[in-house]
């Protein structure tokens, strides 16, 4: 599945299920991973078996646990830190490279909160946005 389609797919699930998933270290909280460019992104995911995917592939690593957040958890609390420390926001990451968009954390707000208004329209049919990457694969980990 394309990238943008992973994007999209986030929207839809996150929306229908309230409960966003990401990856902890059991130490060190939530994991950064550093991005090419000397960028760096917390990646998310709209379902519990998406992130296990990446956690039993290209994301394994000791210590690294699954945690759910609910929506608005989300929003208040990493989508307000990754803001303020200039992370960016991995959507969906998939694939054996764990690809995927990297959206700032006030993109990924308004795409979810433009699927909200309008169902039927794809969250990332438009043009990206100039934060828009295709990261990956994360080649360092940064502490939570």
């Amino acid at each position: 599945m394309s990238a943008s389609k992973q994007a999209n797919a986030f929207c839809r699930e996150v929306l229908a299920s309230g409960e966003v998933f990401m990856i902890e270290h059991e130490r060190d909280g939530v994991m950064t991973f550093h991005l090419a460019g000397d960028q760096h992104a917390r990646p998310a995911w709209s379902s519990r078996n998406r992130v296990i995917r990446m956690l039993e592939g290209p994301l394994a690593g000791s210590g690294r646990v699954v945690t759910r957040l609910s929506w608005h958890d989300f929003v208040s609390s990493i989508l307000r830190d990754a803001a303020t420390e200039g992370v960016l926001i991995g959507l969906n990451w998939s694939g054996p490279r764990a690809r995927g968009y990297n959206l700032h954390p006030s993109d990924v707000l308004s795409r979810v909160e433009a699927q909200r208004r309008d169902p039927n329209r794809d969250a990332c049919e438009t043009t990206p946005s100039p934060e828009l990457e295709q990261g990956g694969p994360p080649d360092q980990r940064l502490a939570g």
